[in-house]
């Protein structure tokens, strides 16, 4: 399916028929789309709204992300404030349906590219607008970025986001492995195939290990991206700190790890044969399955239903699933003895980089990359903005204040208020401990 030449694949149905996965079929049915200014920043009901203000400023001495609001303005201290709006509370509450916590009916497309089947999310005006491509983490899919899509659409960016190949429902052509440089491949002929001439140069932003894939891009074709945002990257711990280290570092990225692989898939395929899909049916229900998809958010008990669609989606072809994981463990460059050479290169190029963290992230958690990233980064004059009490799952759980982050970045915001707020989370010098950080206390 060529789409090259087509201006409409941005928010345009799919062919009815195409496979869907359980989540996409429930997103299709409860579907509410409500068309939005693209100058309005959606604001609906987070998953735990506050009773009242959070505390944003904990420390006077280390900067804190702003707030989230319809509108982004600031204060003179630099902080995001509510904007003073005409709209009644009856108008506002009419454009604000459409958000995180209520589903928006995404179909996906799908296209075939010389390094196999890619699945992906094309929504976005269909006139001229900048192109936000997403790349997702480890054993994941598009979905992570579905709670950002709306708001990023209604900045008026375009919104880009797929499969990787092994995950969600991308295949990679026979024959090909899956590692960084197939993965490279399958962004650059995707960008090719789907987006207009015009849009040679993008917006690129990566989470987690997809973190570690747009910075290679960025580093590769520095000339296709127009600035890089990356949100709890990998790349940046140490092996040491690695739990299950041994058998990642000694087992799969041993001499023998592809043959463990193997014979992992070979296992899983043997039991599926023989339980005649009650395999399945069991990881389905287990609480150690479940709390392994739990995503690192305050309230798990509010993303239930993304944890039973993350679990679906996985057991629904366990062998791929559990070899693709493998795999990207085994051959991805996750680790700072990994990949420090390339973000020293990365931070030596063109491309304008911004650093997204949550204080509370459990998985890449910010105290044990902050030197590194610091002295990576400082000469650039990079900024990471962290944000108070998220974890990994930020996206999810605070996603208005992500995507007004991401909104302001990518559109060049010319609010003094938001340079102020870059000014403030500039990675600068390099700290002395990870638990005395002078992240930006000469801006305070």
């Amino acid at each position: 399916m060529a789409l090259h030449p087509n201006p409409h694949v941005f928010g345009v149905p799919m062919a009815a028929g195409t496979a869907d996965t359980l989540h996409e079929q429930q997103l299709r049915q409860q579907a509410v789309v409500v068309p939005v200014p693209p100058t309005q920043i959606l604001q609906g009901p987070s998953p735990t709204p506050p009773q009242q203000p959070p505390p944003w400023i904990a420390d006077e001495s280390v900067p804190v992300a702003p707030p989230c609001h319809p509108h982004p303005s600031f204060s003179e201290q630099g902080m995001w404030e509510p904007s003073r709006t005409t709209q009644s509370s009856a108008s506002l509450k009419a454009t604000t349906q459409t958000t995180a916590a209520v589903p928006c009916g995404f179909q996906s497309q799908q296209v075939t590219l010389p390094t196999g089947k890619v699945n992906f999310v094309a929504e976005g005006p269909e006139g001229p607008a900048r192109t936000v491509v997403c790349v997702h983490g480890i054993g994941a899919s598009w979905l992570t970025f579905e709670p950002l899509i709306p708001f990023l659409c209604s900045r008026g960016l375009r919104v880009l986001a797929f499969d990787l190949y092994g995950f969600g429902k991308s295949v990679a052509a026979s024959g090909r492995r899956l590692d960084r440089d197939l993965y490279i491949d399958q962004l650059l002929g995707l960008m090719d195939e789907v987006l207009m001439p015009e849009e040679r140069k993008v917006c690129l932003l990566g989470f987690s290990m997809g973190g570690v894939l747009a910075a290679e891009f960025a580093r590769r074709h520095p000339e296709r991206v127009g600035k890089l945002l990356l949100i709890a990257p990998g790349g940046f711990l140490k092996k040491e700190l690695t739990p299950c280290g041994p058998f990642i570092f000694k087992g799969l990225r041993g001499r023998l790890g592809g043959l463990l692989v193997s014979l992992a898939g070979c296992l899983v395929g043997c039991c599926e044969a023989l339980t005649c899909g009650r395999l399945k049916r069991r990881l389905a229900s287990s609480p150690s399955v479940r709390d392994f998809f739990t995503p690192d958010v305050r309230e798990p008990a509010n993303f239930e239903h993304r944890i039973t669609v993350n679990v679906a989606n996985f057991t629904g072809n366990l062998r791929r699933s559990i070899t693709s994981y493998l795999t990207a463990l085994r051959r991805m460059p996750l680790w700072e003895e990994d990949f420090a050479k390339e973000y020293d290169q990365l931070a030596a190029g063109p491309v304008p980089i911004l650093f997204m963290w949550g204080l509370d992230d459990n998985t890449i958690p910010w105290e044990e990359v902050q030197v590194r990233v610091t002295k990576t980064f400082s000469r650039r004059k990079a900024s990471c903005i962290r944000i108070p009490a998220a974890g990994h799952g930020m996206m999810m759980e605070d996603t208005e204040q992500v995507a007004n982050c991401v909104g302001a970045w990518f559109t060049d915001s010319a609010d003094p208020a938001w340079h102020h707020c870059l000014q403030q989370f500039q990675l600068i010098g390099e700290p002395t401990s990870v638990n005395e950080p002078r992240l930006g206390d000469q801006h305070a």
